[in-house]
């Protein structure tokens, strides 16, 4: 009697495997273990495509990125255009850990709606109670006439009917254009931030609208839904972001043109839950910087607003109390003036679990060429010189220019900068950074259910083995060994032949079911490996004479489906058509 005589086709083709696994992981680990000593966080991160950048362009024509929602798995979520002049659509994109395509989103990790009156475009996103996604931005009904659009998709990147009928929010205040450049997500209401446009004219005012979670408009909110801010018949408002503020108020930021001297000058307006003024704040819920620039970005944090944008020469960071003005404890005089190159500007500011201020943008350093510049700062207004050396980072991602218009967090501190490279056409432009807790990668078996888990690991070596696994327990007259209930390694005595499992399945090849007959009743484990020695599927569970097996989630291709009962194990192959 040989050792393992059932399973040994099985072992043999899975050891080579597992020794090719353990040596790559091996290699990684050493190389990792070497990086991460002498990391510090701003350090590009080389486990996103290698390099730390990656660059998105599904279907060769002009991409850009204006969001981005890093998810619990670490996942990154990017929304924005697609498309050529004329004729572009929003686009939603997907990508793994590493910065492959999730391809179990949407169609190979791309959502994409089409719409031949004109070009649609997404600016901004964010995740729903229930876990969809909502998009906002614009829906055009004629090149000259967009309208609001808000696109609620779900997780695996189709459109969710319940939403607005069909997935679709489309208002159309009138014959001019108006854009959604924020969504902001409180309990069940949603507050849609963006600008109307006066028909003919480039006049344009602050628009808001208050929509229920199945897209349906508050009509208690402004004027049936929609409310408006402006000083003049004649204002030229830019909106670029808003916050909620948990005093009951919604922050709207951009900037105001002026005709008379052609510059802008940055402004924050602050409305009520009602849709009208905060009169306390500015000039009846008006603030308005006596310079010039933008503020592309605002968040709200211990009763104060924190506005990222430019003065049009440096990045500037501004800390405003609740009556609009500046807050004099922040920075210098309530402003950070950081210089980065010839000119900088940044876009975007997420608050970090480590109290600290996170920004993105862009920084000139010549003529037609920018880089991503991303930067950390402290809660007081200054810059933290742990991130990079300096509290800036530069990028470059490519020779051309590049601008980050959305900045992400993961849970463990690293940093996603999502944006536009003008490389070969456009591109949306993917970078990844080290945070503080990144310094240490501790290889192991992260599965707590495994027999030789590690609590000190955080990166999975793939080496977790189980209850009920094959091993070898080193006894010449033993077969089917297998790690037992107390994940001691452990053979039998060897057995006849009629002692045997005996496996049959039909049809096969099969597409959706298959029957499995056996000569086993009683408690045991299945599992279904791919040619790669991957486990697709395990479960204990109680086997009889026949018993449907459900393959209608699997791939096509060959499989192995592998039985253990009482200390025995028995393997069959078959096809998934």
């Amino acid at each position: 009697m040989y050792k393992g005589k059932i399973y040994n086709d099985y072992l043999c083709r899975n050891l080579i495997y597992f020794c090719m696994k353990k040596f790559i992981l091996l290699l990684s680990a050493l190389l990792f273990s070497e990086f991460a000593a002498y990391a510090q966080a701003g350090t590009l991160d080389l486990t996103l495509d290698s390099d730390g950048i990656v660059l998105v362009n599904p279907a060769n024509v002009f991409d850009n990125a204006q969001d981005v929602i890093v998810l619990p798995d670490n996942k990154i979520l990017m929304c924005g255009t697609t498309g050529s002049a004329m004729d572009f659509d929003m686009m939603v994109v997907q990508l793994n850990e590493d910065g492959s395509y999730d391809t179990g989103f949407g169609n190979n990790g791309v959502f994409t709606l089409s719409n031949t009156l004109g070009s649609d475009f997404a600016y901004d996103m964010a995740l729903l109670p229930n876990g969809n996604i909502i998009v906002v931005g614009a829906k055009s009904l004629s090149a000259a006439d967009t309208q609001f659009a808000a696109w609620v998709i779900k997780p695996d990147g189709t459109l969710d009917p319940s939403f607005a009928g069909d997935g679709v929010y489309e208002y159309n205040n009138d014959s001019g254009e108006e854009y959604v450049y924020k969504v902001l997500v409180e309990g069940n209401d949603l507050y849609l931030i963006g600008v109307q446009y006066t028909p003919g004219f480039s006049y344009n005012k602050i628009a808001l609208q208050k929509l229920d979670l199945q897209g349906n408009l508050v009509n208690t909110f402004g004027i049936n839904g929609t409310a408006n801010f402006s000083t003049s018949n004649s204002d030229q408002f830019n909106v670029t972001s808003g916050a909620y503020l948990t005093e009951g108020a919604i922050a709207v930021c951009g900037d105001l043109y002026n005709e008379a001297t052609f510059g802008s000058s940055p402004i924050l307006v602050l409305l009520n839950l009602n849709g009208g003024p905060v009169i306390a704040f500015g000039n009846n819920g008006l603030w308005q910087g006596s310079g010039s620039g933008t503020y592309y970005d605002v968040e709200y944090s211990n009763s104060k607003l924190i506005a990222v944008g430019t003065n049009n020469f440096a990045s500037t960071v501004s800390r405003h109390n609740l009556d609009g003005s500046l807050d004099n404890t922040f920075a210098s005089n309530g402003v950070l003036i950081n210089g980065v190159g010839d000119y900088s500007c940044y876009y975007d500011v997420i608050l970090g679990s480590d109290d600290k201020w996170y920004a993105c943008g862009t920084t000139s350093s010549g003529f037609m060429v920018r880089d991503y510049v991303t930067s950390r700062i402290s809660l007081d207004g200054a810059l933290d010189a742990t991130w990079a050396g300096t509290g800036n980072v530069v990028t470059s991602l490519g020779a051309s220019f590049d601008d980050a218009y959305g900045i992400g967090l993961q849970l463990d501190g690293k940093v996603v900068c999502v944006g536009l490279t003008a490389q070969d056409l456009n591109d949306m432009g993917v970078v990844r950074y080290l945070g503080d807790n990144q310094v240490a990668f501790v290889m192991g078996c992260t599965a707590a259910d495994a027999c030789n888990f590690n609590p000190n690991a955080n990166v999975n070596d793939g080496s977790c083995y189980f209850i009920g696994d094959p091993c070898d327990d080193g006894q010449a007259n033993t077969i089917n060994d297998a790690y037992n209930a107390n994940c001691a390694c452990e053979g039998i005595i060897g057995v006849e032949e009629s002692e045997a499992i005996h496996l049959s399945l039909y049809p096969n090849p099969a597409s959706d079911v298959l029957t499995l007959t056996s000569n086993i009743s009683g408690w045991g484990k299945m599992q279904i490996v791919d040619l790669t020695g991957r486990v697709v599927f395990q479960n204990n569970q109680l086997f009889s004479a026949n018993q449907e097996v459900n393959i209608a989630e699997l791939p096509h291709g060959m499989y192995s489906l592998a039985v253990t009962f009482d200390q025995k194990q028995a393997v069959i192959t078959f096809i998934k058509l």
